[in-house]
């Protein structure tokens, strides 16, 4: 009986966590259109759904298992995508650190909106906004 209660359990958290991947992919997808809307210069500098799809996405996955994505982790792995010196890439990285905040609410703003939708829609409350 044990052993049935802790499969379900850990099945449970399985579909938790699909949940949660599968709602911030979604996210950040959506959050990128409306990216593209409001600084197509950043988009036309590989801030793009290329980047979103190789970089961004995994980041954010493994994000929504723990906390948050910070803004820096992001800008950073957009300057790593040119190479260059050291320098180069520290450059990059803070010219993209407002920008990649920007990205990041967009994101947090699309994952209110995805939760509020699959709250009102009565599914378990597998992705507490707290």
């Amino acid at each position: 009986m044990d052993a049935l209660l802790t499969l379900e359990r850990q099945f449970v958290r399985w579909l938790a966590k699909d949940l949660r991947q599968r709602m911030v992919r979604r996210a950040a997808l959506a959050a990128q259109h409306e990216f593209v809307r409001r600084c197509p210069d950043w988009h036309a500098a590989l801030f793009d759904e290329h980047f979103v799809r190789t970089w961004a996405l995994p980041l954010l996955a493994e994000a929504a298992d723990n906390t948050c994505l910070p803004a820096t982790l992001l800008a950073a792995a957009w300057a790593h995508q040119f190479g260059g010196t050291q320098a180069d890439h520290r450059r990059r990285q803070a010219e993209a650190m407002p920008i990649a905040a920007c990205y990041l609410q967009l994101v947090a703003e699309a994952l209110q909106i995805e939760y509020d939708g699959a709250a009102w829609r009565g599914q378990p409350d597998l992705y507490p906004a707290g």
